[in-house]
């Protein structure tokens, strides 16, 4: 009876321990930013910033053109992952696929 209780007691620290692992890393691997725009309109959708502003650095999620649209910023380069605003003065009510080129290198 010891012997279950004391597999129990390690299968349950090993078990929690592996969580906080893996919810560390997450936690490192994903970084929130501020957007300067709550709202841009991207080819006729309506989207909401912070959702396209969480950057996650392992799959580089983060670098596309409602990323550039929502944090104003001329270009990204996340991994592979390389875009740029074509137009400085873009409308973030109404940004188009031309306004913003992406390429993976």
């Amino acid at each position: 009876m010891a012997f279950k209780l004391i597999i129990a007691v390690m299968l349950v620290f090993v078990v929690s321990s592996q969580a906080r692992r893996t919810e560390q890393r997450n936690r490192f691997n994903s970084v929130g930013v501020t957007p300067i725009y709550t709202w841009i309109t991207y080819e006729g959708r309506r989207l909401y910033c912070p959702d396209y502003t969480e950057v996650d650095i392992t799959q580089q999620e983060a670098c596309n053109c409602p990323f550039l649209g929502c944090m104003r910023q001329h270009e990204c380069l996340a991994g592979r992952a390389h875009c740029w605003l074509n137009n400085d003065n873009y409308d973030q009510n109404n940004m188009v696929d031309s306004d913003c080129d992406c390429r993976i290198l």
